[in-house]
This record gives C-alpha cells, sequence and structure tokens, in this order.
C-alpha cells in the first residue's frame, strides 16, 4: 500500500482552500472531494464502497477522538457520506451546508441534520495511507501482575483490553484481576498466540506491549 501525495496538515489544508472556490465544485461527489485533498487515484464509486474496502477503520462514537486529517465517514443512503476532520469534532464537507460547496461544520451536524450513521474513521483510501497514528510507549509492566490477585492493581490492563474490545464496554475496572478480565486476555491471546504463556489468561510483557502498541 502507497502512501497519499498529501496527508495531515497538507491534505487539510487543500479543503481549506476549496471552501470557497468558484469553479471547482462537488455536489454529491463527497468521495471525489476528499480524493482530491489527498491526492489518491480513484478507485470506489462512493464512499460506501470506500469504508468497506478500507483495511483499518476505527469505528466510534465520540467525534472528539477523531484525529486531525483522516476521512470520516456517515452511512448514509445507499452511497454513503465521507468528510476530512479537522480535529476537535469538526470535518470539512461537501453538501452539508451549500449544495457542491465545502464547508467546516461540527459532525455531529452530519449526523443530525442527514439523519446519517457516523461510522468513525479510516488510516486509508483507496488502497492509500492518509494517516499514520503517533507511535506511543506502552506503560511499564506492572511485575508480580497475576490472575486472582489485586497488588498490583490490574486496573489498567482492564481499560486498555476494554478499549481494544476484549473487555466488554461496561465492565467497571477494578484492581482484581478477576474471571472476566482472564477471560478477555485469552481473547487477546487467541487472537495473538506468540505472546502468550502455558496459561492463556496470564498476561506476560511481551504480550503487554503488543495490547498497548497495537490497540
Amino acid at each position: 500500500m502507497g502512501t497519499a501525495s498529501y496527508t495531515g496538515p497538507a491534505a487539510v489544508a487543500r479543503a481549506k482552500k476549496l471552501m470557497d472556490n468558484p469553479v471547482l465544485k462537488w455536489p454529491g461527489k463527497s468521495l471525489k472531494f476528499v480524493r482530491f485533498c489527498y491526492g489518491v487515484a480513484p478507485k470506489y464509486k462512493n464512499a460506501k464502497s470506500a469504508w468497506d474496502g478500507a483495511d483499518k477503520k476505527h469505528q466510534l462514537k465520540n467525534y472528539d477522538s477523531v484525529p486531525l486529517g483522516v476521512p470520516v465517514f456517515w452511512d448514509l443512503d445507499d452511497c454513503g457520506h465521507i468528510a476530512i476532520s479537522i480535529g476537535g469534532g469538526r470535518c470539512l464537507s461537501t453538501d452539508i451546508l451549500r449544495l457542491g460547496n465545502v464547508d467546516l461544520v461540527k459532525m455531529s451536524t452530519i449526523t443530525s441534520r442527514w439523519g446519517a450513521d457516523f461510522l468513525g474513521y479510516t488510516e486509508d483510501l483507496n488502497d492509500a495511507t492518509v494517516y499514520t497514528p503517533p507511535r506511543k510507549d506502552p506503560p511499564a509492566y506492572p511485575a508480580g501482575l497475576r490472575v486472582d490477585a489485586s497488588s498490583p492493581s490490574a486496573k489498567t490492563l482492564q481499560a486498555q483490553l476494554k478499549k481494544a474490545g476484549f473487555l466488554d464496554s461496561r465492565f467497571v475496572v477494578r484492581d482484581l484481576y478477576d474471571e472476566e478480565t482472564q477471560l478477555g486476555v485469552e481473547s487477546f491471546h487467541k487472537r495473538h498466540s506468540r505472546t502468550k504463556l502455558s496459561d492463556i489468561r496470564q498476561i506476560n510483557p511481551e504480550g503487554w506491549n503488543v495490547l498497548f502498541t497495537k490497540y
């Protein structure tokens, strides 16, 4: 997979220049507009198929957690809708205020005004990488962390298992490395089998690092 010609702030800058362009208009062509901002080649016929075809999707409902410069998607009618995020829960979108024109709006405005379902964002578009998340160092592995124990606390582990989808989102973090936490670690190891110990419910430093760097 190649990298887009423009990413991050550069793609946003291209989008902003189109806000009052008297020549370029994009009625019903949200995907074409966003492709232009990134400088990527055509592939999919609409935003819906571009979302379906993306390799790295982030499905979420919190607009404020969407990074700057990523393509954001909505499930809308048969074609869907795509815009480009500028961070802070806002985006540059076609059609939402003026048909064919680009405007700066809150993402929630698209959801409410059109009755669309917000899907999230992707790191790639049309087989081109448009966003690379900043590398983050995992927190230190708590020495002595073990099943059925409360010290050291299992809260950090549980919070990350929730974020990664290996623990139910309604789970309340606690110190105890309890049965639910063990099942979450087991699910993680089934996906990342190289990191498991003989006890599939015990996470080791290698598995800890994978959990915190990949999710």
